[in-house]
């Protein structure tokens, strides 16, 4: 089974599981159905699908025209104002779609994994500067369960300025890594983290993004249960804490996470080494006080 399919499933589940009853496939179709299109233009879209918040967004090519949908299922919580809020954003993301068979191409190019698009294809999306002259085709579609816009327009009338767009996403992806490992499936973020360290030299990534990515890379393995892979990663640190602590990339609590890894792979004077200099960016961490003194005993 594709990564692709695997995706939908999950939509579907999900939809499923809040008990909403209207599918992603009836919307699609529903969108595509008075936007003149065939049906099977809504089996394309569903394969291209992905998500922003609790927005569904999907984009392909279509002869020298682009489609964009985007639609979001409704909770039966919200305001008259928050559901004129979702239709107005909804028109704005599929305006935005058009431009996904272009960010999945960027995508091959770069050899990113459908793993690495659940998060490349939003952030894209978000931050991507697109222009478009002139559309061919707008249309709401709502009903008590949903609401969705899809938008036609010729290929000759977008503009994209993609440059820097992988090398901006990858930054961005490093400095939440604090919260991603927190946040998202660990399999997932070991993925794109791999991908990462795999490519640092070809996306000129510097050594203290690095430090992040090894750091973080190393908590991962070690929660999915690779205690030997954590040690190849953290070990890709400096022994001498004190050079990253000069750059004050790390605050306490990751000197804290750096030593407690040490300590798992059995590196003890590292880890104290990567402890003392968190005392020093915060002294008042009972938990580095607590890890000096459980393990000053031994």
């Amino acid at each position: 089974m594709t990564s692709t399919k695997i995706l939908s499933i999950a939509l579907i589940v999900f939809l499923a599981g809040v008990g909403l009853s209207a599918s992603i496939s009836g919307a699609l179709l529903k969108l595509t159905e008075i936007a003149g299109l065939e049906n099977k233009i809504a089996g394309d879209l569903e394969k291209s699908l992905t998500t922003i918040n609790r927005f569904y967004c999907g984009g392909i090519s279509y002869g020298d025209s682009l489609v964009g949908v985007s639609f979001s299922f409704f909770t039966g919580e919200e305001q008259p104002l928050t559901r004129d809020g979702i239709k107005n954003t909804t028109r704005d993301l599929s305006s935005r779609s058009v431009a996904i068979p272009f960010l999945r191409q960027l995508s091959r190019v770069h050899n990113l994994s459908e793993i690495i698009n659940l998060y490349f294809l939003p952030y894209s999306l978000k931050n991507l500067l697109i222009s478009v002259s002139s559309t061919e085709l707008i249309r709401l579609a709502s009903s008590d369960e949903w609401v969705g816009t899809i938008v036609i327009v010729k290929q000759n009338n977008l503009s994209i300025q993609p440059d820097g767009l992988i090398n901006k996403f990858i930054d961005y992806y490093i400095e939440r890594l604090d919260v991603l490992v927190d946040t998202e499936p660990l399999q997932n973020t070991a993925g794109v983290i791999d991908y990462i360290d795999s490519n640092a030299a070809i996306l000129e990534i510097n050594q203290i993004s690095m430090w992040r990515v090894w750091l973080y890379g190393a908590a991962v393995q070690i929660n999915l249960g690779n205690e030997e892979k954590a040690a190849r990663i953290i070990n890709k640190l400096p022994e001498d804490a004190r050079e990253i602590f000069s750059t004050k990339v790390f605050g306490d609590d990751e000197f804290l996470l750096a030593g407690d890894i040490f300590i798992i792979v059995s590196e003890i004077d590292i880890a104290f080494s990567y402890w003392a200099y968190g005392m020093q960016v915060n002294p008042l961490n009972k938990t580095l006080e607590e890890r000096f003194e459980k393990y000053d005993k031994k």
